[in-house]
């Protein structure tokens, strides 16, 4: 095992900085370079977390010989370059969810990464919330059944309606729940029928509810919204599995604290995604992190998700658009 593991951040926004809390909790890890387009963000984060190395330019990382593995934290539209030259330089790659803004850009990236003599493993976080993973399991081993549907339902605050470029629901978070439901039901979609609204602003998509068929016959039914008028809670979300064995219910917010008071009245915070309290690595994302973290260590490559698993549920979702926008069912 190769110790200590030196990673490269590439990305230092709000998820960028939840990379580097979890990274700097694990023993066998050094955060070597870390880099944004922000200067003084670069310059900063470097000096609050230690980093030997900070930059503007990613192609510096990837001249770096002694570093091992790069996190690619950056909005989507801006993963290929810096994946195809981590790859190229032979540096492990762990690239946030999606993987691409587009069809071409994410084929092209699986398509390198096949070739690749390093590794590259999609960010589907929700495969390493451990009810999740239990309930994957159950699955697997015959005790639920074969899976007759999925029904999911995420919604995050209004204020997040026109943030990243306004993407639309589908492929901007309920890719999450089309990863979960590829993944449980172990079936791909045969077809996509959607519906969308635009609810504040009438040239931006804040709603769609979307019914996926699976080739199996199990039916997944996804609804996402940026409608929650709360600003103090993330998101709203709930998922129900019916089994021909089992039936299961993951409803997000029975499981976490719940504060009231009077300068911030009702919160919740986190424990399960990605908390950072104590300084601690836990919850789905450093799970996620020390996974792939191991990987590197043994020079294994992940298989827990993969790109071409990321890439079918791009395919899904670009799926659920064009059904919203030509109101008819879309076969892929």
């Amino acid at each position: 095992m190769k110790t200590p593991i030196r990673f490269g951040v590439i990305g230092l926004g709000n998820w960028g900085q939840l990379y580097l809390h979890h990274l700097g909790g694990l023993p066998a890890v050094e955060v070597r370079w870390v880099c944004d387009l922000d200067r003084a963000l670069a310059e900063t984060t470097a000096q609050r977390i230690s980093a030997p190395y900070w930059t503007t330019e990613w192609t510096e990382l990837m001249a770096d010989r002694d570093l091992d593995a790069v996190c690619v934290v950056t909005p989507e539209a801006a993963h290929l370059a810096p994946v195809k030259a981590a790859l190229a330089a032979g540096k492990h790659v762990l690239v946030e969810k999606p993987i691409a803004s587009t069809r071409d850009e994410a084929e092209e990236m699986v398509a390198i990464a096949a070739e690749a003599s390093s590794f590259i493993m999609p960010g589907h976080v929700m495969r390493f919330d451990s009810r999740y993973s239990l309930l994957y399991e159950r699955i697997r081993d015959g005790e639920f059944g074969r899976v007759v549907s999925v029904k999911a339902q995420r919604h995050i605050r209004q204020s997040l309606t026109r943030a990243r470029d306004a993407h639309h629901p589908a492929y901007r978070f309920a890719i999450h729940d089309i990863d979960v439901a590829l993944w449980l039901t172990g079936s791909p979609i045969r077809q996509v029928t959607a519906y969308q609204q635009a609810v504040q602003y009438p040239d931006t998509v804040d709603y769609a509810l979307a019914i996926l068929e699976h080739e199996n016959g199990a039916l997944t039914t996804i609804e996402a919204s940026s409608l929650m008028p709360i600003e103090n809670l993330l998101v709203i979300y709930d998922l129900t599995v019916i089994g021909e064995k089992e039936m299961c219910s993951l409803p997000l917010l029975d499981a976490l604290p719940d504060f009231l008071s009077l300068d911030e009245g009702h919160t919740t915070p986190d424990t399960l995604l990605y908390p950072t309290g104590s300084g601690l690595v836990t919850g789905s994302l450093g799970t996620q992190i020390c996974y792939f973290a191991n990987c590197v260590a043994n020079n294994v490559p992940p298989n827990y998700v993969t790109m071409q698993e990321a890439l079918e549920g791009l395919k899904v979702a670009w799926a659920v658009v064009e059904s919203c926008n030509e109101g008819k069912p879309i076969s892929i």
